[in-house]
């Protein structure tokens, strides 16, 4: 499976429920961590050239990723999810949207 780009992760993370932070360069140098807020849960992606991870705040959990799209429904009964896979198979589903909102 194709690697997601950095530029894809950052189209998605401009999703309207998604509070994406700025992304720093400290002096020019490629910044290649995402962070961005969901419902006011801190999430990070850090992104490589052969895989990614996504970590929670605190880096207690870390989920390997190779892919990342928007998706409704399936499992969460949500609006919108982010949905991540590794290896063509679904290993994270994060809500991003109720049907209510």
């Amino acid at each position: 499976m194709e690697i997601i780009t950095l530029k894809q992760i950052d189209k998605l993370l401009e999703y309207h429920t998604i509070d994406a932070f700025p992304v720093l360069e400290v002096g020019g140098e490629f910044n290649r961590k995402r962070r961005f807020n969901i419902e006011g849960n801190e999430w990070r992606i850090v992104w490589y050239k052969n895989i990614c991870y996504l970590e929670n705040n605190n880096q207690s959990l870390i989920i390997p990723f190779e892919q990342v799209k928007l998706t409704n429904t399936w499992p969460t009964r949500s609006k919108m999810n982010l949905q991540f896979y590794y290896q063509g198979e679904v290993c994270c589903v994060l809500k991003i949207e109720d049907f209510d909102q």
